[in-house]
């Protein structure tokens, strides 16, 4: 099975995404800190791939999770669980 277009071409490296400069590096002070954010936006507009490109940079492993796939505690729990319990994630 082939990878969508998006999923395909979607920038790695936070230096292939163009437009954001500002949000980009509000967004990767706060994971250098180890401070929460929150991001939200319109469809389209590079969240995810904001998110998986530092998360590459910085060699940080991803667990996502969208409010669509999850609407109740047990399943979050039952998801991130036990990822939230490791020294590896900040």
């Amino acid at each position: 099975m082939t990878k969508p277009w998006v999923e395909l071409y979607r920038p790695r490296m936070l230096n292939e995404i163009q437009g954001q400069d500002e949000a980009i590096s509000k967004l990767k002070n706060a994971v250098m800190r180890k401070k929460p954010a929150l991001i939200y936006g319109s469809v389209g507009c590079g969240k995810t791939s904001s998110v998986h490109a530092i998360a590459n940079e910085l060699n940080y492993e991803i667990i996502e999770v969208n409010a669509s796939d999850f609407r109740n505690a047990d399943k979050i729990k039952a998801t991130v669980g036990n990822a939230v319990q490791q020294m590896s994630l900040f």
